[in-house]
């Protein structure tokens, strides 16, 4: 690309601004926001019995984002009213051949359309009426289209301290351009953003762990699995109308060891071999930001 544009992010001289202090630059994709917000969820009462198949089928849809992809999101659940049963909590266990686990309440995940809630139903706890508040942000990031930004410009200047840039109204806000509020604005170079320098899937065991970049510092990273069929393999007498789904989870934070240097990610298990197909998104910031 030689043609373009590119904004350092609060007066940062642009000849001297490292990748993370450029507010736009069209050579890069951006953490874009396409939809954030909350609702509640009122999940009915179904009183424990031998029955393994009844609840099983629930699913509620909490947007429909119409994005024809599987986004980056982030989603969180709060019980508001009412008193979970075992399960519900995720404070529970249960007991399999002999094995404890811990169980958790609430399955969140996309397809190419619609974020889902699926609550994690046991037969023999039964499900409590309880109402769920559940607030969600998804990002216009596709994690499955591969993805590598040019670096511009190492690491030679930080963001200045004057508030010069390009702010432009986007009409929602009775605001004007001297004001600093966060929302109101369809751009604002005054704004810290972040950049995406890579996106990357790969199935990661105790051997495959290492994700090489090229960031030239340790960066900020968020990791998340690759769509696969999350109930594909739950028992055949279970009624389940989705089970042959494809869907992907959210961003998470996983139980295990990750070295950042300036040239890999290397991702090693704590007391069992982390494993599986996981989407590492790799942003431009560094981990740490020197004053």
């Amino acid at each position: 690309m030689t043609n373009g544009i590119s904004v350092a992010y609060r007066g940062t001289d642009i000849s001297n601004a490292s990748d993370y202090s450029r507010s736009i630059d069209s050579r890069w994709k951006f953490l874009e926001v396409a939809f954030e917000d909350q609702l509640t969820i009122n999940l009915p009462a179904i009183a424990a019995s031998s029955d393994s198949t009844k609840g099983y089928e629930q699913r509620y849809e909490i947007v429909k984002h119409n994005l024809d992809r599987y986004p980056m999101f982030e989603c969180s659940v709060e019980v508001i009213s009412g008193t979970p049963a075992d399960s519900q909590s995720g404070d529970g266990k249960s007991v399999f051949w002999g094995y404890t686990s811990y169980i958790w309440p609430f399955g969140i995940y996309s397809d190419k359309n619609s974020l889902w809630l699926f609550p994690q139903y046991y037969f023999s706890n039964g499900q409590n009426a309880v109402t769920l508040l559940v607030k969600y942000r998804v990002y216009t990031l596709d994690t499955t289209e591969e993805y590598q930004a040019p670096t511009v410009s190492m690491p030679n200047a930080n963001a200045g301290t004057i508030s010069t840039g390009i702010k432009i109204l986007d009409g929602t806000e009775s605001i004007d351009v001297d004001d600093k509020s966060p929302e109101g604005f369809s751009l604002d170079t005054t704004m810290k953003t972040l950049a995406v320098h890579s996106v990357h899937t790969q199935y990661i065991d105790n051997t495959n762990n290492t994700i090489n970049h090229t960031v030239g510092y340790p960066p900020t990273y968020f990791i998340m699995y690759a769509p696969f069929q999350p109930y594909l393999n739950y028992g055949t007498n279970y009624n389940i109308p989705h089970r042959n789904w494809t869907l992907s989870g959210q961003v998470y934070e996983p139980l295990v060891r990750i070295v950042a240097t300036n040239d890999y990610l290397q991702f090693r298990g704590i007391q069992a071999v982390f494993m599986g197909n996981f989407t590492v998104i790799i942003l431009k910031d560094p981990a740490e930001i020197a004053k």
